[in-house]
């Protein structure tokens, strides 16, 4: 069974390999809680901005 450092060491390692950051500096940012946060803002910025919907985009309603 893995105990919790090296739980945190295996996950500093892999994420840290995807964000390119140094392995020590990884394992700080996991202890600290910051790695989280980092992770999320590197994905987010990875993602293709949201489409955005305008009501004057559609034409609903047809003239009679």
């Amino acid at each position: 069974m893995m105990n919790q450092t090296q739980g945190i060491d295996m996950i500093a390692e892999i994420v840290g390999k995807k964000l390119d950051i140094a392995g020590d500096e990884t394992r700080r940012l996991a202890i600290t809680g910051a790695l989280s946060g980092m992770t999320q803002a590197f994905y987010s910025r990875q993602q293709p901005p949201a489409e955005m919907d305008t009501a004057g985009d559609h034409d609903t309603c047809s003239a009679a």
